[in-house]
């Protein structure tokens, strides 16, 4: 009876700590008059695979040989490490990166025609998650700019946490969207659509999904998802005469209206 019992308590203990996810419903504002623009040309790459969501480059000479000095035209060292994709827009290149010993979480611009650094703002300090895969980072996740902010979405203390910094350093707004219990750490990019920006964060704890509002960081909508770790980053389509917010995770492939969050 006493190895039973043992056994019990230590599976026990092996459970995910679930959250609960309190669902917002609310609706992002279809008047593109109403939203500040977001202003990006075709030779930007202001998102996870790209303006278009897709990681096509429109219109653009790739070069198909390079060595150590042939089609480099400059070469610069980041600090901390990430694997976040580089966001570049306008004049700059943006990157997130994490000082693991300091347990610190930051974003850094470089100049993009010689990769000189403009500027580093942390947006946090302690707090990392403990699980995090071993080829991982504390910076996944690839910044989103919509010509005037750069969003980043970072795990830190048991949640997942989004900020808004201006192309000239300044942090605009900080808010937490959720909590979320790490297996892995934290993978998703946010994306932007019109008045807002969107976070996925599916987690053993208790997945999500939600939208900010990209001016202020305030929640327009939030639903729950499944409690299983997975580590898609949304898109939005416009199939079937509409945009559709997709995502893949927990076994399917799921659609959304992106205004309102309500499952298609």
């Amino acid at each position: 009876m006493r190895l039973m019992s043992i056994a019990l308590l230590a599976l026990a203990g092996c459970s995910p700590k679930k959250v609960p996810v309190e669902e917002i419903s609310g609706r992002v504002d279809l008047d593109d008059t109403a939203a500040a623009p977001i202003v990006v040309s075709e030779a930007d790459w202001n998102s996870w695979r790209g303006p278009s969501g897709n990681g096509i480059a429109a219109d653009q000479e790739v070069p198909i040989r390079w060595s150590e000095t042939e089609n480099v035209i400059w070469k610069a060292k980041v600090p901390g490490r990430g694997h976040a994709s580089p966001t570049v827009v306008g004049d700059q290149v943006f990157l997130a990166s994490a000082d693991e010993r300091a347990e610190t979480q930051f974003v850094v611009a470089l100049d993009r025609s010689n990769g000189q650094q403009r500027w580093q703002t942390q947006v946090n300090q302690g707090g990392f998650a403990r699980e995090v895969h071993a080829k991982g980072t504390q910076a996944n996740s690839t910044l989103a700019c919509d010509g005037e902010h750069v969003f980043a979405a970072f795990l830190h203390h048991d949640a997942i946490h989004v900020t808004a910094i201006s192309i000239d350093g300044e942090i605009a707004w900080q808010t937490t969207v959720g909590a979320f219990n790490s297996k892995f750490g934290y993978a998703p990019s946010p994306l932007i659509y019109k008045t807002s920006v969107i976070i996925a964060a599916d987690n053993r704890g208790g997945g999500y999904i939600a939208a900010l509002d990209r001016s202020t960081g305030e929640p327009i909508w939030r639903k729950r998802r499944g409690a299983v770790s997975t580590y898609s980053s949304p898109i939005v389509g416009h199939v079937d005469g509409k945009d559709q917010l997709l995502i893949t995770g927990g076994d399917a492939v799921t659609s959304y209206d992106p205004a309102t969050g309500e499952e298609n």
